[in-house]
C-alpha cells in the first residue's frame, strides 16, 4: 500500500472519529436545553452531514473523476 493512500486513510478515520464525538456532543447539549429548541441546534449539523455524504458517494461513484487512475506509471 502506497504511503499517501495509508495517510489518507489514517486521517479519514481520526476525521470520522472526531466528527462522531462532536455530533454526539452537539446532539446530548441539543436534548439538554429543552422546550423543543434543541433540535433546532441539531438540524444544520444534519443537513450539513448530509451534503458532505452526498459529496463523498458521488465522488467515489463518478468514473469521469478516476482518469488518473488510467495512466501507466
Amino acid at each position: 500500500m502506497p504511503l499517501d493512500r495509508f495517510i489518507l486513510i489514517i486521517l479519514a478515520v481520526l476525521a470520522a472519529a472526531g466528527l462522531t464525538i462532536f455530533i454526539g456532543t452537539a446532539l446530548v447539549a441539543s436534548l439538554q436545553i429543552g422546550n423543543g429548541f434543541g433540535w433546532l441546534i441539531f438540524m444544520p449539523i444534519a443537513l450539513v452531514i448530509y451534503i458532505f455524504a452526498r459529496v463523498i458517494l458521488d465522488r467515489i461513484g463518478n468514473r469521469e473523476d478516476d482518469t488518473y487512475d488510467r495512466i501507466e506509471k
